[in-house]
C-alpha cells in the first residue's frame, strides 16, 4: 500500500471495516476490497490508487466489469453486493488535477455497478496530512476537529491550505465519516426575554414611559437625549 492507501486503510477501520482484501493483480491500479459486517446491512468498500496518466488513458468500464466479477468471487453469498459497495479511486498527480475534472465526472457519474468516488490527490497533501496528524490514534477524531477550526477554513479560503484542502474532501468522497450535528437551542421569544430583563433590572416605570410617544421619544434619543431626561425626571417632580 502506498501512504494514501494506508490513510483511507485506517479510516475505514475507525468505521468497523476489516482488513484489505486484494481483488486485483494489475500493475497499473491496485484495488482491495473491505468489509464491513458490523452494521445491520453489510458494507464494502473497494479501494483504488493509480497514477493520472493511467487514469486518463484506461476504459474505467472495462475496469469496473472486472472489479465487479471478482468481488462478486469474494463474496459470493451476498446477491446484492452491488448496491452496497461504494469504490474510492485514488488518483496521484504531480500537479493541479483541472484537466482530469471531466472524466472524473463521467466516473463518477455512471450508474452502474457501484457508486464511485473519485480522489485526486497530490503526494503533497498527503505528506502534509500524515505529518500534521503525528502519531494521532485515531485519523476520524482529527478530521472533525481540525475542519472544524474556523482560523483553518479561514486560511483555506484565502491561500487553498492543501492539508485542510485534503482534510474537506475525505468528508465529501468518505461519506460514512459524519460531522457532529450540534443540538438545537430552544427557540426563544425575544419580547419575553425584554419583559425578564425589565423585571430583573425594575425598570417598569421608565419602560412604561418610554412605550408614550415612542416615535418622538426615538428622535429625542437621536437629537437631544437631554431633552428626554427632562421629560423623564420633570414627569417624576409632577407626580411629587
Amino acid at each position: 500500500m502506498n501512504k494514501f492507501e494506508k490513510i483511507i486503510s485506517k479510516i475505514l477501520k475507525e468505521l468497523g471495516y476489516g482488513d484489505a482484501q486484494k481483488l486485483l493483480k494489475n500493475e497499473n491500479i491496485s484495488v482491495c476490497a473491505f468489509i464491513n459486517e458490523k452494521r445491520d446491512n453489510i458494507q464494502y468498500y473497494i479501494v483504488s490508487v493509480c497514477d493520472s496518466l493511467y487514469f486518463k488513458s484506461v476504459s474505467f468500464n472495462e475496469i469496473q466489469t472486472e472489479v465487479y466479477k471478482e468481488i462478486k468471487q469474494f463474496f459470493p453469498k451476498d446477491p446484492t453486493i452491488e448496491k452496497n459497495t461504494s469504490w474510492l479511486i485514488g488518483i496521484e498527480c504531480e500537479c493541479d488535477y483541472e484537466e482530469l475534472m471531466n472524466k472524473i465526472l463521467l466516473v463518477e457519474e455512471n450508474p452502474y455497478y457501484f457508486k464511485k468516488m473519485v480522489y485526486p490527490y497530490l503526494q503533497a497533501e498527503v505528506d502534509g496530512f500524515l505529518r500534521e496528524a503525528g502519531t494521532c490514534t485515531n485519523y476520524i477524531k482529527y478530521i472533525l476537529r481540525e475542519i472544524s477550526k474556523v482560523n483553518r477554513f479561514a486560511d483555506f479560503r484565502e491561500n487553498q491550505e492543501e492539508v485542510y484542502s485534503f482534510l474537506s474532501r475525505l468528508l465529501i468522497k468518505i461519506p460514512s465519516i459524519e460531522l457532529p450535528i450540534v443540538k438545537e437551542r430552544k427557540i426563544r421569544i425575544l419580547s419575553n426575554d425584554i419583559e425578564k430583563a425589565i423585571q430583573e433590572a425594575d425598570m417598569h416605570e421608565i419602560h412604561n414611559f418610554l412605550k408614550e410617544n415612542i416615535d418622538e421619544k426615538i428622535g429625542m434619543i437621536d437629537d437631544d437625549i437631554d431633552a428626554l431626561y427632562d421629560l423623564y425626571y420633570g414627569k417624576d417632580k409632577n407626580n411629587e
